[in-house]
């Protein structure tokens, strides 16, 4: 996106559909700019997201160019923002989410929903919702077949954002991912 995700909130946009992956920065190579390495656990699919997507020229010199200045993975796996390959860009996903919280703090009667796309366990990105701070304006689905609260309730009980995975749920540790 050329729109940060604050500016398009600003803009009106009020559901985001996020892709989350598992990465490491790299060692810059020269440049003084680091490379987000695709997780060994998640490559392939990457890979195959990514060809799909892309198409394998664009995938192949994307990959020339972060090998060229990439140098080994450092530091913790955390999860990125990325399309298929972190390699072809990425965005660290709890900072992403820390905007979000800033934006919601200065939009008190606004509701957002993520629709997160995740190729990563459900309790990772758990996580990285709590240490964002945003647990506390999190809102929890009713049961199923129960109604869902409405915009005037959700803002009423600062429960103004709604997270949704495609793959599993939050199980008991976090109810309010579904």
């Amino acid at each position: 996106q050329t729109d940060s995700i604050p500016l398009q909130l600003a803009q009106g946009v009020r559901v985001l559909l996020i892709d989350v992956w598992s990465g490491q920065a790299t060692q810059a190579i020269g440049s003084g700019r680091s490379v987000v390495r695709t997780s060994a656990s998640s490559h392939a699919e990457a890979l195959r997201i990514a060809n799909e997507e892309l198409g394998p020229e664009v995938v192949d010199a994307a990959l020339r160019i972060a090998e060229s200045i990439a140098g080994p993975a450092v530091g913790p796996e955390r999860r990125y923002m990325c399309h298929g390959l972190c390699e072809t860009g990425s965005t660290p996903f709890v900072e992403s989410l820390e905007a979000i919280r800033g934006w919601m703090v200065a939009n008190p009667g606004e509701v957002v929903t993520l629709f997160v796309e995740d190729h990563v366990p459900a309790e990772l990105v758990a996580e990285d919702v709590v240490a964002a701070g945003l647990l506390p304006m999190v809102a929890t689905p009713p049961p199923v077949g129960e109604p869902w609260p409405t915009l005037g309730d959700l803002v009423a009980a600062d429960q103004r954002l709604l997270v949704m995975v495609e793959n599993g749920t939050g199980g008991d540790d976090a109810p309010w991912l579904v």
